[in-house]
């Protein structure tokens, strides 16, 4: 049974006119308290299975090479919606992009058209949809026992959180949720798991 979704308040504001009321880190705190909420009756399933989410809504999903830089798009307002995939992409690079189209899907649909937005990616209604997409793809009753398994406490310094993140340890919790390390890293660091800092290689 595909989980409810709700409006979360940052995505009722009047956003048509652009304007930006929030701090992009309270709009992505809002997208994930509303994933949270609205997953919270699901059964938690590792890896999580994004593309039953799919199945369940009726929206297809159509791979193709995209241009550079583009991971994927959702394509509204021309009949019925569909996702664009890049097929490019590596597999769990790909669950991540269909997780972040598919919270524009559930929260975004009606604003998405007409959204002032010259530059997609630095959209917040992208903020939004990459801490959403992060949230559904590591749920936050797994992650948090995962966490506490794996580190024990929160990991202080920049050089802990480096030699975490370039670890094995790392590298088989994110490829459990089928997701990249830097994905895994930036959720331990919205956590509060991690100190805020750029995000070297991992491999």
């Amino acid at each position: 049974m595909a989980p409810r979704m709700r409006g979360v308040n940052c995505t009722n504001m009047d956003r048509k006119a652009g304007f930006l009321i929030m701090h992009a880190a309270q709009w992505a705190e809002s997208m994930r308290l509303a994933v949270r909420h609205a997953m919270a009756s699901q059964p938690v399933l590792i890896p999580v299975p994004v593309n039953q989410f799919y199945q369940q809504a009726g929206l297809p999903v159509v791979e193709a090479p995209l241009p550079t830089g583009l991971e994927s798009a959702i394509v509204l307002g021309v009949g019925d919606p569909f996702v664009l995939l890049n097929a490019q992409l590596g597999p769990f690079a790909q669950r991540f992009a269909l997780a972040h189209e598919l919270i524009h899907y559930w929260y975004h649909q009606s604003i998405l058209p007409y959204f002032p937005s010259p530059n997609h990616y630095q959209s917040p209604l992208d903020t939004e949809a990459n801490a959403g997409a992060a949230e559904l793809l590591l749920p936050y009753p797994w992650f948090m026992t995962t966490a506490h398994q794996v580190l024990g406490q929160p990991l202080r310094t920049l050089a802990a959180f480096t030699a975490f993140i370039t670890s094995p340890d790392a590298r088989r919790w994110a490829n459990q949720a089928r997701v990249t390390v830097p994905v895994l890293g930036y959720h331990l660091q919205d956590l509060g798991w991690a100190p805020l800092g750029k995000i070297g290689p991992t491999h």
